[in-house]
């Protein structure tokens, strides 16, 4: 598992041409890798979740469990006429890939009654997050909203306090400002103002489940852990055993949003620039003192761009560190005071 699949190499550099750089060897590739990460890291990690920005892509498995977020890959061996077992994973011709849900015989083949559709081979699709991110300084969150906070939701007990002028005006400078909202998982107060938050994860889901192929909630049913339903244009998969009346979103009990995106979350100058840096770093290691002069630009621009991210002239589509930390220059100074007569 990387953060960077085989394909993102394609569109810089030939299939033939990077095998010659590694040697047919994963192990060189995979080392490269890890080197530009830690290089655009050391820059990026001032100001940005660099765990989370860099989070791997994996090969989707219906077996199991995702994060929230978590960005998966459809890529199988090509189907052939033989026999499959229940759980096997193929693409097929038709530029699909399928799950096997019944074992088959030779000539049942994707598309029939035995296959369950997952979505265009090789692409990519990812967890959205099931509630809108916590955020430190938003200030304005109400008794019952829910956030979504290092893998696990929460429901808003107290309501944010916000600081008024005159509020502000005690603390004597805008450094001295303390920060909007408590944190969900703050070890003293977080369970006071959120409670103690129930887990996310998704299992059981395929990444073709949308609305249309899912049952409309009824009040009248009661369903069972994992069912799926839909409901005000979401598809919402049981955490308990719903007696009736539980409507799904009320809470972070009885219901949790679930909703496989297709797409590419990463952001995509990330991902050029590490495969520059990856490809650089490839051919230093066969030749150092005759790098081709279009790698070496390439590396250059990459370099440029980590420190325009670095200094805040670019602010690429990554999650921000909360509170804010690493900021190279502090401005602050004294509450304006409004005084009248």
């Amino acid at each position: 598992m990387s953060f960077l699949r085989a394909r993102d190499y394609l569109p810089q550099i030939q299939s033939t041409i990077l095998s010659q750089l590694t040697k047919g060897d994963p192990l060189v590739q995979a080392d490269a890798e890890e080197n530009a990460q830690e290089e655009i890291s050391s820059y990026l990690r001032q100001r940005f979740d660099i765990t989370t920005a860099f989070a791997n892509t994996v090969v989707f498995d219906p077996t199991a469990t995702y994060n929230a977020g978590q960005l998966v890959e459809l890529n199988y061996q090509a189907w052939i006429n033989q026999n499959y077992q229940a759980g096997a994973l193929v693409s097929y011709t038709d530029g699909n890939a399928y799950l096997c849900t019944t074992a088959t015989v030779s000539n049942d083949a994707p598309g029939s009654n035995f296959w369950a559709l997952l979505g265009t081979n090789f692409g990519l699709c990812y967890i959205a997050y099931p509630y809108v991110q916590f955020d430190v300084n938003k200030g304005n969150y109400a008794v019952g909203d829910i956030v979504y906070w290092k893998n696990n939701m929460y429901q808003c007990l107290i309501p944010s306090a916000g600081f008024g002028h005159s509020a502000l005006i005690q603390f004597e400078a805008q450094q001295k400002v303390p920060l909007l909202n408590i944190f969900p998982d703050d070890p003293v107060n977080g369970s006071t103002y959120w409670g103690i938050g129930t887990p996310y994860s998704v299992a059981n889901v395929l990444p073709s489940q949308n609305l249309q192929n899912t049952s409309a909630w009824l009040n009248s049913n009661t369903y069972a852990v994992g069912s799926l339903v839909s409901y005000n244009n979401q598809v919402w998969q049981s955490l308990v055993r719903n007696n009736l009346n539980n409507i799904p979103g009320t809470d972070i009990i009885n219901w949790q949003p679930v909703n496989w995106v297709p797409g590419d979350n990463r952001d995509r100058s990330l991902v050029k620039n590490m495969v520059d840096i990856a490809l650089y770093t490839l051919h230093s290691n066969i030749a150092p003192q005759n790098i081709p002069a279009l790698r070496q630009k390439r590396y250059e621009k990459a370099l440029e761009w980590c420190m325009a991210v670095a200094k805040g002239d670019i602010t690429p589509n990554l999650p921000l560190l909360q509170p804010a930390q690493g900021g190279r220059i502090r401005i602050g100074g004294n509450i304006k005071l409004e005084n009248s007569w």
